[in-house]
């Protein structure tokens, strides 16, 4: 829910048992989670013929398990809509296995540190 008040725009958020929070009063796994949906809800509509890659590192930084499957499902939205009208990529950095699609192995890759310098070890260009 969004209420106006004097200068400024107060978010609450309600839970399944009717009970209202303020933004402040909610996890940080919450925060981070609404602020991506928000800003990718916001997004501008696509332009016709133009690419977009979206960059995240580490966005399920104080997810629960539940919240990265929920992300992960968000950005395949994102990237991948019904009607085909987005041609987006997104690339993120993840340590964590709720962020992987298992029935999407071809665009998953890893990346091992080297001594010195970063080094690409398996897989082929991200699609």
């Amino acid at each position: 829910m969004v209420s106006p008040r004097e200068y400024e725009l107060v978010f609450t958020i309600r839970d399944r048992t009717g009970t209202d929070y303020s933004f402040s009063e909610r996890s940080n796994g919450l925060k981070f989670f609404l602020s991506y949906y928000v800003q990718l809800l916001a997004h501008a509509a696509p332009v016709p013929d133009q690419h977009e890659i979206l960059l995240m590192d580490e966005p399920d930084a104080y997810l629960s398990s539940q919240g990265q499957q929920d992300l992960l499902r968000i950005l395949e939205e994102f990237s991948n809509p019904e009607d085909g009208a987005r041609n987006s990529q997104v690339i993120y950095v993840t340590h964590s296995p709720f962020l992987i699609n298992r029935n999407a192995g071809e665009r998953i890759r890893v990346l091992d540190k080297g001594i010195t310098d970063e080094r690409h070890t398996r897989g082929e260009g991200c699609g």
